[in-house]
């Protein structure tokens, strides 16, 4: 075998190894990206608890709610009370109120219409 023939070999060798690895690298994407999604929809149908106050949900783990600070109840004893009108659907007033003066202070919102929502907001309490 001459020298060259062995540079082709050698060659060949690689690009085998390399398209090997190729497909190796993809299937492995594929299998992650399936178990990604598995956990996402195991994480999506797993009980979460409910804030019997604002009926806000938590992350798993959490004692207390994180809008009100309420001890939580999970979600498998506890109804989700109905929502009657978009009204109940709302944060709280206090919380509506302070993200509505966060916005203000970053500069998303003129001191003119942060006067006039929050009316708007007080009048519908």
């Amino acid at each position: 075998m001459t020298q060259s023939q062995v540079h082709y070999s050698i060659v060949i060798v690689l690009i085998i190894v390399a398209i090997t690895i190729g497909i190796i690298c993809v299937i492995a994407k594929r299998a992650l990206i399936f178990a990604i999604r598995k956990l996402i929809h195991r994480h999506r149908t797993q009980p979460m608890a409910l804030c019997s106050q604002c009926s806000s949900p938590s992350v798993e783990g959490d004692l207390f709610c994180r809008q009100c600070g309420l001890p939580l109840v999970p979600t498998g004893s506890q109804v989700a009370p109905a929502v009657n009108s978009p009204k109940d659907a709302r944060p709280p007033v206090a919380q509506r109120l302070r993200d509505l003066a966060s916005l203000r202070t970053e500069g998303l919102v003129s001191a003119d219409e942060y006067e006039t929502k929050k009316a708007e907001i007080l009048a519908n309490v």
